[in-house]
């Protein structure tokens, strides 16, 4: 594309922004004018297009070296490491806050009496948020104003914006139409790492599965006791994430420290706990409410629900198989050895027990 035609359609989308700021500061003092489109790609790659006026390119890079009033070509090949410099300081760009790759085309005079800077930057790809910053328009003149063009094109549409820039408002961001597919599978996976972490961290309700499973013997005890903990806790997270409906955490919290304690003394006071996930399932609605808080301190948007309700609820079922897999081998070999039925089983239930009811006291106490 030659350079014309780029600048004619780079200037009609501010030439009326242009020429209503000439108007009213004319009467002052002569406003420098410099224009700038940035166009992200699908794939991430931002490509750009600066124009300067010749005096304010010249006086940047300090084109004249002879000081004579014109710019000769050997001048011209001499200030393209200046450029490069400058440019590389005094325009930045940035997708999801990490800065981006800069690849400076380099540039040349125009016949409509401007200096024109080709440049590509590397960005990651699909990103939520694209920033562009020109540090450079603070070594421009007092009074500087600057047209910026920047748009973004994806599978869903284009979205643009444009702005007037100065000195000390230099920069402009966009968030980019995101593929649909694209942002439900990002969603998703961000929010798939989200529960693997929550149920990580969590450990009172780790503390109340270890609990759960101390009690039981048996390979089909202990795999439906696993899944009505499960469905149930699935069935309240739904249930919040929805807005349907949500208990107060003064009573949320508290209860899963009681379900701990009921659970451990349970395995201390009775030598064979049968049908357990019969009450699994109850204290499971429990803990899904629990769940449920992490979810809504993000504050989720509509179209963002299902990706993240489903992403989360399967990210705690991941982790919490991951902890089973780990915990329910080291279980049965203890429980297998006759001195730890007869000496520890019940010491070990009670100091679960005394966990959360302790903990169930603070969590009520608390302011």
């Amino acid at each position: 594309m030659e350079t014309s035609i780029i600048l004619r359609r780079l200037l009609a989308p501010s030439i009326a922004m242009v020429v209503f700021l000439l108007t009213m500061e004319a009467s002052a003092h002569q406003v420098g004018v410099s224009q700038s489109e940035f166009a992200l790609e699908k794939n991430g790659t931002v490509r750009a297009l600066l124009v300067l006026s010749e005096g304010d390119a010249a006086r940047l890079a300090h084109m004249d070296r002879d000081r004579d009033g014109v710019v000769s070509p050997a001048e011209l090949a001499a200030s393209e490491p200046v450029f490069r410099d400058l440019m590389s300081k005094g325009v930045v760009v940035r997708a999801d806050n990490a800065v981006c790759a800069q690849s400076l085309k380099w540039g040349g005079f125009t016949d409509q009496g401007g200096f024109a800077l080709s440049m590509v930057f590397t960005c990651v790809a699909d990103p939520r948020r694209v920033e562009v910053d020109l540090p450079i328009l603070a070594s421009l003149p007092a009074g500087h104003r600057h047209a910026i063009k920047l748009s973004a094109r994806s599978e869903a549409g284009e979205r643009m914006v444009q702005k007037l820039l100065t000195g000390s408002e230099r920069s402009v961001s966009l968030v980019p139409a995101a593929s649909p597919r694209a942002s439900f599978a990002r969603t998703l996976l961000a929010a798939l790492k989200m529960g693997v972490e929550h149920i990580l961290i969590g450990w009172d309700h780790l503390l109340f599965l270890a609990a759960l499973l101390l009690g039981i013997s048996g390979l089909r005890p202990v795999v439906a006791a696993v899944t009505a903990f499960t469905v149930a806790h699935s069935i309240t997270l739904a249930v919040a994430a929805l807005g349907v409906w949500a208990p107060s955490p003064r009573f949320v919290e508290p209860a899963i420290a009681a379900s701990i304690a009921f659970v451990a003394f349970e395995n201390a006071l009775r030598a064979k706990v049968e049908h357990r996930w019969r009450l699994t399932f109850v204290f499971g609605l429990i803990h899904g409410f629990g769940f449920a808080g992490a979810l809504r301190e993000l504050a989720l948007a509509r179209e963002r629900l299902v990706p993240t309700l489903l992403g989360f609820n399967l990210g705690v079922e991941v982790g919490q198989v991951a902890v089973l897999l780990l915990v329910i081998p080291v279980l049965w070999w203890l429980k297998g050895r006759q001195t730890f039925e007869s000496r520890w089983l019940r010491p070990v239930s009670v100091g679960m027990g005394s966990i959360g009811l302790v903990l169930c006291v603070v969590r009520v106490v608390a302011p």
